[in-house]
């Protein structure tokens, strides 16, 4: 095992392992100084060097803190801040923390305008429930019941792991349940969804649109929209009729990057696609190539995306919101995010009657409790009359 390079004290060390004289990967020591009156060290392995970096990381955080917890100089915000660099997907990529850069950019900004100005300068073992309360309590005249749900949300994380590394005793931001409060409140993602009386207006309006293709299939399929601008025509097979989800486009400091799914389960193939659907495809590839055809060099697309700009550049998430929207107020609909169209999909399958675990299975969920929690809506007690088909058919 020949030593890779050296850290200061309790930074840690890395190497190239070997065994038998053969590579074995990667391993990372970190001293923990004296515990217990004896000299105590911690090893990580991994198959590459930035693998046993992500976790020497993650441990010299928690490490840190735990110090300062000990000193009393740990203040919540001082917490917040090592807790992000554990999550973080660039400096910790691939421990069980953390988490996707999308999710990462929301717990940074949640935690920089909410939390920390709120609760940084309070000892994060002083942090109280009251404390929690009253801060949430703020927050609700000024920012959105959603917001104020998240910020909680991302405190509560934070603190499970402080918890978890003996930081503090209990986590503050779970609060007791008061009598006669439902047990399951409902999610600000519940929130809206198409009726079957919206949905033809929805297709009336679309019909004929540049990118038709894209709200039909975030509709009828229900794919979340970084996996549909995330989509390539090597993932659509239109002479079988199927359609499989390997990836989901984001938007990364600047950047647009093709990454993993936002789980295993995520990663689908859906097949066979509605016959609406799969013509509707078919004629956006084909005014796609003329695009192509047209510009030639000019071309941008080099990922042979799906769904992109005029110029075959990757769509902006945000710029495809903000154009749903748009085409919402045409249809005379009431607001909606591009988000809800997947919301509209549960509905109108189970108000077709579709078993959950098919619905499970098309959403990408990990298990049905979690289609049934997140997508039951007003929609599902309405008798429909007709299959999806025949929803955009207008049969």
């Amino acid at each position: 095992m020949g030593k890779k390079h050296g850290r200061g004290h309790g930074e840690g060390s890395i190497f190239k392992r070997t065994v038998k004289g053969k590579p074995a990967g990667w391993m990372a020591m970190l001293d923990q100084g004296i515990v217990n009156g004896k000299r105590s060290r911690r090893a990580f392995y991994g198959k590459t060097e930035k693998d046993v970096s992500a976790k020497l990381f993650a441990a010299r955080q928690a490490l840190k803190a735990g110090r300062q917890a000990k000193s009393g100089r740990l203040t919540t915000g001082k917490w917040l801040e090592s807790w992000l660099g554990m999550v973080d997907p660039i400096r910790s990529p691939g421990t069980d923390l953390t988490v996707r850069p999308s999710t990462y950019r929301s717990y940074e900004q949640l935690t920089r305008v909410h939390l920390v100005p709120a609760l940084g300068n309070i000892p994060l073992e002083k942090l109280s429930a009251a404390d929690v309360r009253s801060m949430l309590s703020a927050k609700a005249g000024t920012v959105s019941e959603q917001t104020v749900m998240h910020v909680r949300a991302v405190l509560r994380n934070s603190l499970n792991v402080a918890m978890e590394s003996d930081l503090i005793p209990r986590n503050p931001a779970i609060g007791r349940r008061r009598r006669g409060q439902s047990s399951t409140p409902e999610s600000p993602n519940a929130a809206k969804s198409l009726t079957t009386d919206e949905v033809p207006r929805l297709l009336d309006v679309i019909r004929g649109e540049r990118l038709e293709a894209l709200y039909a299939v975030a509709l009828a399929l229900g794919l979340r929209q970084g996996e549909v601008l995330g989509l390539r025509w090597s993932d659509i097979d239109l002479e079988v009729g199927s359609l499989t989800v390997r990836r989901a486009l984001q938007r990364i400091r600047g950047k647009y990057q093709l990454v993993e799914p936002k789980s295993e389960t995520s990663k689908r193939t859906i097949a066979p696609l509605p016959a609406v659907i799969l013509s509707t495809l078919r004629e956006h590839k084909g005014r796609q190539d003329a695009e192509r055809d047209a510009l030639g060099a000019r071309w941008l697309n080099l990922w042979d995306l799906a769904f992109t700009t005029p110029y075959g550049a990757p769509l902006h998430g945000t710029q495809v919101t903000k154009e749903f929207q748009r085409i919402c107020e045409r249809a005379g609909l009431r607001p909606l995010r591009f988000h809800d169209l997947r919301h509209s999909t549960a509905s109108i399958l189970q108000a077709l009657h579709v078993p959950l675990s098919d619905v499970q299975a098309l959403l990408g969920h990990s298990h049905p409790s979690l289609t049934q929690a997140t997508y039951t809506h007003a929609l599902s007690q309405e008798r429909a009359a007709a299959a999806m088909d025949e929803v955009f058919s207008g049969k």
